[in-house]
């Protein structure tokens, strides 16, 4: 289609190209070749009677122009794609949507695995495709590539909307026959003996109550470092080592594992976890069913854990 001369396709290719600045990448994204985009940028060159992106080393610099371009453009394709998508009615049996979720591994043991159950029954047709935790996931999100993302409330985009899920609080836990550690660790075990840690890598990824140490100036006895938060509590079995994970982890996990819950020797903040969908699909049934499974599931959490009961 074209629209005052111009094919309303080639602005697709031009928000790609102004997004990657890399002609590969964005022909990925567009699943064309690297010469049928270079076609398109020949014509949109021509159309506007501008360069738009230049060649410095091996990324695509938008020209002035360009960059002037860029963030209207992609809202008109969000905007555009948003009313294409558009339905009057969701049926979670029959449709074939897919869904893309942001999440860590300790959100989706206490929260997604429950939801993606009953999904299993409820709507057994939709995809569901969940993303790690990293700064390029949250950039995808903010740029409509991902649907929702569940993480901190600090960590959330204010230009888009969030709901509240719950409140989260840390604790200690150590193997059960640990002799070393009673009902609290002091403030020189906590520092001293061997911890597992969750590894940091960037500000997105440092995690919550690590922040807090560094701010009071607390140090850990790094032992094992690990790529996840459901692997630290497990490896304490069998040592003498000690972590500080979220509570309804510790709580989950000591039912089944030899863990025994212990009290840090300061209180962490509480941690606040959040649902964050992009706002351009606010009003998608598919996506406002979806909230509210996530949602659902994260007051069944509350209703059922010990930490909001003594609270």
């Amino acid at each position: 289609m074209r629209f005052h001369r111009l094919d309303l396709n080639l602005l697709v290719a031009l928000d790609a190209l102004l997004t990657h600045q890399n002609v590969t990448k964005a022909a990925e994204q567009l699943n064309l070749s690297q010469s049928a985009l270079s076609g398109a940028l020949a014509r949109l060159r021509e159309h506007f009677d501008e360069e738009l992106v230049v060649l410095v080393g091996r990324r695509m610099e938008p020209t002035p122009l360009a960059q002037s371009l860029a963030e209207p453009l992609h809202e008109v394709l969000l905007k555009t794609k948003a009313l294409v998508m558009a339905k009057s009615s969701f049926d979670p049996l029959t449709s074939e949507r897919r869904i893309s979720l942001v999440a860590s591994d300790y959100a989706i043991e206490l929260l997604v695995t429950g939801v993606l159950r009953d999904m299993a029954q409820q709507a057994p047709h939709i995809r569901v495709v969940l993303e790690e935790t990293t700064k390029e996931k949250f950039e995808k999100f903010d740029r409509g590539e991902i649907n929702f993302i569940i993480a901190p409330d600090r960590q959330a985009f204010q230009r888009h909307p969030r709901e509240y899920l719950f409140d989260e609080k840390y604790v200690c836990v150590v193997w059960t026959e640990n002799t070393l550690v009673g009902e609290s660790l002091s403030l020189d075990q906590y520092q001293t003996m061997p911890h597992i840690v969750r590894y940091s890598k960037g500000a997105l990824q440092t995690t919550f109550e690590q922040r807090f140490l560094d701010q009071i100036g607390c140090t850990r006895n790094e032992s094992v470092i690990v790529p996840s938060f459901t692997l630290v509590p497990k490896l304490v079995i069998g040592t003498d080592r000690i972590a500080t994970v979220h509570a309804r982890l510790a709580e989950l996990y000591s039912r089944v594992l030899p863990l025994r819950i212990v009290t840090p020797p300061f209180e962490f903040p509480i941690l606040r976890q959040v649902l964050q969908w992009h706002r351009h699909e606010e009003s998608d049934p598919c996506f406002a069913w979806f909230r509210g499974m996530i949602k659902s599931a994260a007051n069944l959490l509350t209703e059922n854990s010990s930490m909001d009961r003594t609270r």
